[in-house]
């Protein structure tokens, strides 16, 4: 799966909560729990977990059998009738013995990392555009809120991944997930993958080992806030005091006159 370069600005279309008015003068973005996401399928790897082809099981039988070597000895002839003993004596192919130690083994580290990413991990989304008119409504308070902008050209958003959009749940390699340390990529493409019916979001996002986490970004890469086209004008008082004090531009969306399209004026 190739990724896309990564757009010189991404955007984060939010409320006018106090905290995120707070969030925007004090320069930190918050990485939350994917279980509080609208999409019950994200960031769960749901796959089966298919048989192995005979070279693949022959692989997995050599780790395991350097596992049992590293643990107990090398020349331990125990250990070396334990390893016999996951082998067919007729095919010398790994027997039902060791299928399902593969299965056992694969489960757990499934299950484990289901754990780490759903319950602890942290996800912040972020947006390729400013003007869609669904993300104002969906994500900013019925476009009555704000759309942020941060430039990428330094961490965290140099580590930022494109979100990307198929009909299948994404699949990960069995031998793969065994080593996760290995690998990472390989899951954290899985951890960025959603129905095609999300493909209007044009979605960008950053992965964090915590979640209800704040991450404090350098603030020249704050570039701007544009007020939704309802936003109420107790609320552009507030953001037009902020952006003045942070010295960043301040737009605002109006509706356009000739199509269903959101127009980003400065004010």
């Amino acid at each position: 799966m190739t990724s896309a370069k990564i757009p010189k600005s991404v955007f984060r279309y939010r409320s006018t909560a106090e905290h995120e008015l707070a969030a925007i003068k004090n320069s930190y973005i918050w990485f939350s729990s994917p279980l509080e996401f609208n999409d019950p399928y994200d960031c769960r790897i749901n796959g089966t977990i298919r048989d192995l082809e005979p070279k693949e099981y022959k692989t997995y039988f050599n780790t395991l059998a350097n596992k049992l070597r590293l643990k107990r000895g090398h020349n331990n002839p125990a250990v070396d009738r334990e390893i016999s003993a996951y082998l067919d004596p007729q095919t010398g192919l790994p027997n039902e013995r060791l299928i399902q130690i593969y299965k056992d083994e694969l489960t757990k580290h499934l299950n484990d990392f289901r754990d780490r990413i759903g319950k602890n991990g942290g996800v912040c989304c972020f947006s390729a555009r400013p003007d869609h008119p669904l993300m104002w409504s969906h994500y900013a308070n019925g476009h009555r809120g704000i759309c942020i902008e941060y430039s990428t050209e330094q961490n965290p958003f140099l580590k930022i991944r494109q979100v990307h959009y198929s009909e299948r749940l994404p699949s990960i390699d069995p031998l793969t997930a065994m080593k996760l340390g290995h690998r990472v990529d390989d899951i954290m493409a899985a951890l960025a993958t959603k129905h095609k019916s999300w493909a209007y979001e044009e979605e960008w996002r950053l992965f964090h080992v915590q979640k209800s986490k704040k991450y404090f970004y350098p603030e020249s890469l704050l570039k701007s806030v544009t007020l939704g086209s309802e936003c109420s004008t107790t609320d552009i008082n507030r953001f037009a005091s902020a952006a003045k004090q942070l010295k960043i531009p301040l737009f605002k969306m109006k509706r356009s006159t000739v199509d269903y399209s959101m127009i980003q004026e400065l004010i």
